[in-house]
């Protein structure tokens, strides 16, 4: 049995667009880092049936699964995604020796531990952003440590109680996410890809990832269940740099920056697409943002950065009607 697997479910959705964990990149980043051993198995990629799912996951002690991995929280969903999350623990616990794990982390725990809880008969649930918090448990699980006193957890007693601990706001969204690269190194870019439309011809995007800049949001859509808080926390632009330098050594060709509003921040934006353009990053990119906190000075910087084409949504916040500029 080796350490540690982290695991994505097929969740359905390779048909559309395929992006890559940032989340489980973040935590792969740290652990190697760490030098502690993990794989990480994307099943949206692979779409292993249940049976040969269970059988790899055999050879691991500790499986760390999301319910939402980062292109899937903003919004939350209850739908066939949670479904086949569920019975996917469900079929792993199940099947798996007594002495190992699961850990659940995700949007869904987070919001609705109650639901997750009582559908998924895991071992550990993580509330919060997870990237820091999840690397930081399994260094004390891996030092037989006591979990007792981490925030943010409910986790299942020996008699088949559940425990919750305390609950820390600056640990679940914590300032020193921005601190880190994301090693995209981790998995294989031609696994993922965008998506494109050509007439009404839905195309897959090839070379193409995801990359986030900044999290959190201040404004408070009404169709938006924001994971990452209303405190904006922005990486440093060289640490993004040394990210598309990656990327780009990887293949990459186009990204999409998955900040909530890319735009926040109008100095920030101008200096991180200065950085690109000194570092002569030949990398095409789209955003997302709000009409209201764009103009023509900042999207003349952005296009000599590379940027191709944004979402745009409204000024009041209450449509859900998103234009491609």
């Amino acid at each position: 049995t080796q350490n540690v697997l982290l695991l994505i479910p097929e969740f359905q959705t390779a048909t559309s667009f395929v992006q890559p964990p940032l989340c489980f990149l973040g935590v792969g980043t740290r652990l190697k880092e760490a030098s502690i051993g993990f794989d990480l198995l994307d099943n949206r990629v692979y779409s292993y049936s249940t049976t040969q799912l269970i059988d790899i996951v055999k050879r691991y002690h500790y499986i760390i699964c999301t319910s939402s991995p980062l292109d899937q929280v903003q919004t939350y969903f209850l739908d066939h995604r949670y479904t086949i999350f569920t019975n996917t623990i469900k079929a792993i616990k199940n099947h798996i020796g007594i002495d190992q794990k699961v850990i659940i982390c995700g949007a869904h725990t987070t919001v609705r531990p109650d639901l997750v809880c009582r559908d998924v008969p895991a071992d550990i649930f993580l509330k919060g952003e997870y990237d820091i918090q999840l690397f930081n448990l399994i260094k004390i699980i891996l030092n037989n440590g006591s979990i007792c006193n981490m925030p943010n957890l409910i986790f299942r007693r020996n008699n088949g109680t559940l425990q919750e601990t305390d609950v820390d706001d600056s640990l679940m969204h914590p300032n020193e996410w921005s601190n880190k690269y994301i090693d995209y190194s981790i998995i294989s870019s031609s696994d993922y890809y965008g998506y494109q439309y050509v007439g009404n011809t839905h195309l897959k995007k090839k070379n193409h990832s995801v990359v986030q800049a900044s999290r959190g949001c201040p404004f408070r859509c009404i169709f938006c269940y924001n994971f990452y808080s209303h405190s904006m926390r922005y990486k440093d632009v060289d640490i993004l740099i040394r990210e598309l330098q990656i990327l780009s050594s990887t293949g990459v060709e186009e990204f999409f920056f998955i900040d909530q509003t890319f735009t926040v921040n109008k100095e920030f934006v101008i200096k991180l697409c200065k950085a690109m353009i000194d570092n002569s990053l030949k990398l095409r990119w789209t955003c997302e943002t709000r009409i209201e906190l764009i103009d023509e000075e900042l999207i003349s910087v952005m296009k000599d950065a590379g940027y191709a084409h944004m979402g745009v949504g409204s000024a009041n916040g209450k449509d859900k009607a998103v234009t491609w500029m």
